[in-house]
């Protein structure tokens, strides 16, 4: 793929993704080439890989603090619902004489 042929607004997205290639060609260099694309591509893939891993590392430390707020939540609302209708049962029920 040529960079001259992509859109203007695309253009430095493709640059950054060749930047990528730099930071690890190095590590790369010394494996056996069959093609010279390979070390870079498999320094993109390497990278994009050590990004989704600290994406899922985030997305789990969200998780952890919505389930302690929904523990939260359920320990409030649990202690309410005892108090609730005994409350309400005084103003809605009427009491019957047996």
């Amino acid at each position: 793929m040529s960079r001259n042929a992509l859109d203007k607004k695309d253009k430095p997205e493709f640059d950054e993704m060749w930047d990528i290639a730099r930071l690890f060609v190095s590590a790369c260099s010394n494996s056996v080439q069959l093609l010279p694309l390979h070390p870079i591509t498999i320094s993109i893939i390497f990278r994009h890989y050590k990004e989704l891993l600290e994406c899922i590392g985030a997305v789990e430390e969200m998780q952890a603090k919505v389930n302690v707020e929904n523990k939260k939540c359920s320990a409030v609302m649990e202690e309410e619902a005892g108090t609730i209708p005994a409350t309400l049962d005084r103003f809605f029920v009427k009491k019957q004489n047996h």
